[in-house]
């Protein structure tokens, strides 16, 4: 992917990379809610903060996904199949 096409290897790295750290972020916060007795205030905010942070993993996982969908597209368009 690397050699072939470099842009989207490119992005699709830059995008993996976010995801990755949102995934962490994601197990880093439900490790808080399950495993620590904290007061009703706190586990609030920890709770708002996993669901943005599910929210942003979706959210980038949709984009991958788009980003990649985009480029087959347009790849078969510049490259159509001869039988």
């Amino acid at each position: 992917m690397n050699a072939k096409h470099p842009d989207f290897a490119k992005w699709d790295s830059r995008i993996q990379r976010y995801g990755g750290i949102a995934f962490i972020l994601d197990a880093l916060s439900i490790i808080l809610l399950v495993g620590v007795q904290l007061s009703s205030a706190t586990m609030l905010l920890i709770t708002l903060w996993l669901v943005s942070i599910l929210t942003i993993s979706f959210v980038l996982g949709w984009i991958r996904l788009r980003g990649k969908k985009t480029f087959q597209d347009s790849w078969k368009r510049d490259h159509p199949q001869r039988f």
